[in-house]
């Protein structure tokens, strides 16, 4: 899925509800059909299913595959599990070069690919994303969503939403589009985009 709109739009805001780090002064939260509130005694392992990748990350001083390390101890998870993994997605996105380097050297875009990088091999069920593409050149974007695009390709149990301002890209990542206009749903689904845009 993909939510489009521009900037005030409510994208980031949606994000942070779906990934139960907000929550709704009204309306509810389902997840698997039930209701998650503040006060649910698993919301811990519910955060473990989910992972998000802001639009400016938050990354842990250190070097890169530091970085790396102490997501995986997070989410309990040990390194040699996931070491192939790791190597992996840093090759893909660029990053295996850098992987020793400190992360206060390092330029917004590759701090984007890392956070990326570190949310992919978590494996998570879900996977959000808000604006992966933002301090990225045209050859990065593209090398980011052909990455996104094989994500989605692998992992069919896996449910992907992108926060997007650019409509282009929100057709090119996505197979239904939500659009958004302050703080509501307006349309969903692709056919809708122009007849949205014009209203």
């Amino acid at each position: 899925y993909a939510l489009f709109g521009p900037n005030g739009a409510g994208k980031t805001t949606l994000l942070n509800l779906l990934a139960f780090l907000d929550f709704p002064q009204e309306g509810k939260i389902l997840f698997r059909e039930k209701e998650v509130t503040p006060k649910n005694s698993n919301l811990v392992s519910l955060h473990k299913k989910i992972t998000l990748v802001m639009q400016d990350p938050y990354l842990f001083k250190g070097s890169v595959i530091q970085n790396i390390y102490y997501g995986l101890e997070l989410r309990s998870l040990k390194f040699n599990e996931v070491k192939e993994k790791i190597e992996i997605a840093l090759n893909l996105l660029g990053l295996w070069e850098l992987r020793n380097r400190d992360i206060q050297t390092l330029s917004g875009g590759e701090r984007q690919k890392l956070a990326l990088a570190r949310a992919i091999i978590l494996d998570t069920e879900v996977l959000l994303l808000d604006e992966p593409a933002t301090h990225l050149d045209e050859v990065y974007t593209a090398s980011i969503e052909e990455f996104i695009g094989n994500i989605m390709a692998n992992r069919p149990s896996c449910t992907l939403i992108i926060a997007t301002h650019n409509l282009e890209q929100a057709h090119r990542l996505s197979k239904e589009i939500i659009f958004l206009r302050a703080g509501r749903i307006q349309s969903i689904s692709p056919q809708n985009s122009q007849r949205c845009l014009n209203d």
